[in-house]
């Protein structure tokens, strides 16, 4: 780890340095290179489903959203820890 320990702490990474874990992303990865959009963005029409099918699907599609979203936050935190100003 390239910062000191606490901000680690602070945006609950552990100490292994993961920052986030995902599900398997099963067919969604494929959709998501077809149509070059992240697989939590991906549209009804994209998916090609219907029904429960779909309905899990976007249960699945938020879950990663959340994830993402929570990734980027630390990121950002990280970055803003240490950012140098001029």
């Amino acid at each position: 780890m390239l910062l000191p320990n606490a901000v680690y702490t602070e945006l609950s990474i552990n100490s292994s340095s993961t920052t986030t874990k995902t599900s398997d992303l099963n067919s969604l990865i494929a959709h998501s290179q077809e149509h070059c959009t992240p697989v939590y963005a991906l549209s009804p029409a994209q998916l090609k489903q219907q029904g429960t099918v779909l309905e899990e699907t976007q249960v699945k599609q938020e879950e990663f959203r959340a994830i993402f979203c929570d990734l980027a936050d630390k990121i950002i935190a990280l970055s803003l820890s240490y950012a140098v100003t001029p």
